[in-house]
């Protein structure tokens, strides 16, 4: 009997923590704003963002091809953004790249980062809206006109603004328990008599 409650206890506690986000292509996140890829809702801990992006038949001007990477999120109200960061594998353009997030349908900046390269570009200018509740909207593009391919992974830390309240001191609670002991004591002895 007590094994079962043991597990089901447990059970609980585990079964109310929500698992991070994590999204991956394929399928294609949106190719446009009108076409944007809802996500969700974030989790309190590391929620991960993977794609790619690229570009071909590009002369300078413009290209016949390309791919950007559209999509939405949602912070909740008593979540916090932490930090975000994008680890980008693959690069191969003389150009540079950009990831931004924008909050309140792209009314304003929230978040970016210019990527030339390989390697961990952190986004900036987040606390603005670092708090919830807020629909975050974000996008991967090229800057340039050139051939270009990359794969990135957008980590975005977050944790919970909630209070919480503090533990009860080890001796108040001894002096709790223990009073309450000896009322059930003393009441049992009271019956007895």
């Amino acid at each position: 009997m007590r094994s079962k409650l043991l597990g089901l206890l447990a059970l609980g506690l585990l079964g109310g923590q929500a698992n991070a986000l994590t999204y991956s292509e394929p399928p294609d996140l949106g190719n446009s704003p009108g076409s944007s890829t809802a996500l969700g809702d974030l989790a309190i801990g590391a929620n991960t963002i993977s794609g790619g992006i690229s570009q071909t038949g590009c002369d300078g001007r413009r290209c016949d091809d390309q791919d950007f990477d559209f999509f939405s999120f949602n912070l909740l109200a008593g979540q916090e953004i932490v930090s975000i960061g994008a680890n980008i594998t693959n690069f191969a353009s003389s150009g540079e790249a950009r990831i931004d997030l924008l909050g309140a349908s792209g009314a304003f900046l929230f978040a970016q980062t210019r990527i030339n390269g390989n390697g961990t570009f952190p986004l900036t200018n987040f606390g603005t809206i670092s708090t919830g509740p807020v629909n975050v909207f974000g996008r991967a593009f090229w800057t340039s006109d050139v051939d270009s391919a990359m794969n990135y992974s957008l980590v975005v830390n977050v944790r919970s603004t909630e209070s919480v309240p503090p533990p009860v001191p080890l001796p108040a609670a001894a002096w709790l328990l223990l009073s309450g002991l000896a009322g059930v004591g003393f009441l049992g002895r009271r019956k007895k008599h």
